[in-house]
């Protein structure tokens, strides 16, 4: 049987790699690798197999091949073909990949989206499996999921970054998800790592890497925000003692302003590199391990924390939290994470998975059920500043969930407090109850033409 593996990152392609290599019962003759440039320019970014850093990892694939220029002048992200031209794509397929007439298996990392779909619907007759390299696998599956794909998935493979916390996604599928082994994929890390190069500046006492977010190139902050979040990771990496940050952009960020980021690095007295190198975090850091690792909610700050031992420090989640629209916005599973672990210490392991599970349901009550009796027990014990940081009032109140009554209560007197603060007869009070009954004659007097006694 051949394994075809779908992959649009070398992080993915990574855990791909370690999910085969995990596997019980290797069932594959030969494994065929194919390169999905996801970027909207991708002429502009890199692919995959072009960074130097991946060739350990292409070397453990039979054939490599990049599904672009096969679908050129159409992008891969939009790839979407009528049943009727099926039959005709899969000859196509086989003719290029050297495949034979045996069904093959599917390794995708996301069944629901373009193009792993749209493979899935030409190999109709392949059994899936996906495998899942980042947070948003703890949350239910983005996208529905035709019936006759989800009858062939077997299981869900996936790094397991957060201990306690089980896969969700495609779970309504009844899919198992079984973890790659931790050992296997630092083994793969390592070999990436091998071909990075070492940072440009070394030295001794605290330092920190900075992981860059796109949020701006998704529309949840604007550029200048971006840039402020950036300015805050410096300041909190120096808060924390380090004297050399590296910052690592990320590789779907819009071209950003750095001066303002430099600028908060010399103001704080450390010392700033740019990490120009495509190759994912966790290999870049296997050379000069860092003190800390400083970001938003990029699964980065998890993995280097799980798998390379380094603190982990977030920074502008509850803003970002707040920005999310609509609410079952996919990136809030990450946010929600990340933030919970590692902003309030009360969060033990049972606590944060009935966190998680809860904002799952509130986001898609219809797709996961069965999580509504926790979410009730979670949320009947939950504060205020949880339901407002978590939770959107509106979808509490839809599905009468607890917890929402009591909020909106709460926002009515404040918003009746502040109207009655704002209010001309406050401030006349106010002005008044700062006077001694003297003041208050005499100037009644001086109304009156009165001389003062």
């Amino acid at each position: 049987m051949t394994t075809i593996v779908v992959a649009s990152t070398l992080y993915g392609a990574m855990t791909a790699a370690a999910a085969l290599e995990d596997e019980q019962a290797p069932r594959s003759r030969d494994t065929v690798l194919v390169v999905v440039n996801n970027a909207a320019a991708p002429e502009l970014t890199p692919a995959l197999d072009e960074i130097d850093a991946a060739a350990p990892v292409l070397a453990r694939f039979d054939r490599v091949f990049r599904l672009g220029p096969l679908l050129a002048p159409a992008h891969p992200s939009t790839w979407d073909p009528s049943d009727d031209d099926l039959p005709v794509l899969r000859r196509l397929l086989q003719r290029a990949w050297g495949l034979d007439d045996t069904p093959p298996r599917l390794l995708l990392e996301s069944v629901g989206t373009l193009p792993s779909r749209t493979l899935a619907r030409v190999f109709h007759d392949a059994a899936v499996v996906v495998y899942s390299d980042g947070l948003m696998s703890y949350g239910a599956t983005r996208t529905a999921v035709p019936l006759e794909i989800a009858q062939r998935i077997e299981a869900v493979r996936y790094l397991d970054l957060v201990p306690g916390l089980a896969p969700l996604l495609l779970s309504e599928h009844g899919v198992p998800s079984h973890p790659i082994d931790v050992a296997t994929f630092r083994s793969v890390i390592d070999e990436v790592a091998d071909r990075t190069d070492p940072p440009a500046t070394s030295g001794n006492g605290r330092s920190a890497v900075l992981v860059g977010q796109y949020l701006a190139t998704l529309g949840i902050l604007s550029r200048d925000e971006e840039t402020a979040l950036h300015v805050s990771m410096v300041r909190a990496a120096a808060d924390r003692g380090a004297t050399r940050v590296r910052f690592k952009p990320h590789p779907s960020a819009l071209p950003s302003d750095l001066g303002p980021v430099r600028a908060a690095a010399r103001e704080a007295g450390v010392t700033m590199e740019v990490i120009d190198d495509a190759s994912p975090v966790e290999a870049i850091l296997r050379h000069d391990p860092p003190t800390l690792v400083v970001g938003c909610y990029s699964t980065s700050l998890v993995a280097t924390e799980r798998l390379l031992g380094v603190e982990a420090v977030t920074v502008g989640t509850a803003t970002v939290l707040s920005r999310l629209r609509p609410y079952a916005d996919s990136n809030r599973i990450p946010l929600t994470i990340v933030d919970g672990a590692h902003a309030d210490p009360s969060y033990d392991a049972d606590r944060l998975r009935a966190l998680v599970a809860s904002v799952v349901y509130a986001m898609h009550p219809e797709r996961l059920p069965w999580l509504r009796s926790t979410a009730e027990e979670f949320l009947e014990t939950a504060d205020g500043d949880t339901l407002d940081r978590y939770f959107a009032g509106a979808s509490l109140d839809a599905l009468g969930l607890p917890g929402e009554t009591p909020r909106r209560l709460r926002s009515a007197l404040r918003r009746s407090a502040s109207r009655v603060l704002r209010s001309p007869m406050t401030g006349l009070l106010v002005r008044l109850a700062d006077r001694s009954p003297r003041q208050l004659i005499e100037g009644r007097l001086r109304g009156r033409g009165l001389r003062r006694f």
